[in-house]
């Protein structure tokens, strides 16, 4: 994973470079891509999200499976205890991926959102205000800038270290997800 220092000695072009490889980065995982090539984990997502609502609906207890199935003595059915385990897993990678990791992933991909409409608006953006403070000569004014920048920068890049720790340790989750480098 590439790191974003404190480093005020990082250019403003490094910093810019890094900027749009995160966001570029980030699309290219939630954004349907053009090419056929990297539709497996576009799919994969959206699999993710599916396979969660519905593992939400499943009947993982006891009694919810005893009355879906239509069956008032459980014990008579040999597969009963495996199916009702099994549905119970799905239903509780489901629910950490609702609840615990897919918001974490709203999270990442609007603090990106919000840095990236603050880079690009066209009055008062933060890279037309940065050419002006270095125009006046106010080295401290873009110094402090520029190390907002990179703060807002790091911390957008461990959110999205998180949460590819997170998909990585996901019970429900195919193990490639844990080989997916976000740089």
């Amino acid at each position: 994973m590439t790191s974003v220092t404190d480093d005020p000695s990082q250019s403003l072009e490094e910093t810019i470079q890094h900027l749009e490889k995160t966001i570029n980065d980030f699309n290219a995982l939630v954004q349907k891509p053009e090419s056929s090539a990297d539709q497996n984990l576009w799919y994969a997502w959206r699999f993710l999200q599916i396979y969660s609502i519905y593992g939400l609906r499943l009947q993982h207890t006891e009694a919810s499976l005893s009355l879906k199935l239509g069956i008032s003595e459980p014990g008579q059915f040999p597969f009963f205890g495996t199916m009702k385990e099994g549905y119970n897993e799905i239903h509780e990678a489901s629910d950490e991926f609702v609840s615990q990791i897919f918001p974490k992933v709203i999270e990442v991909g609007t603090s990106l959102l919000d840095f990236a409409s603050e880079a690009s608006e066209n009055d008062g953006n933060i890279f037309s205000v940065l050419i002006e403070l270095i125009e006046s000569n106010d080295t401290q004014g873009a110094l402090e800038l520029i190390r907002d920048i990179q703060k807002t920068t790091k911390t957008n890049t461990e959110k999205a270290g998180t949460v590819k720790d997170l998909l990585g340790s996901y019970k429900g989750a195919p193990r490639k997800i844990s080989e997916i480098s976000i740089s």
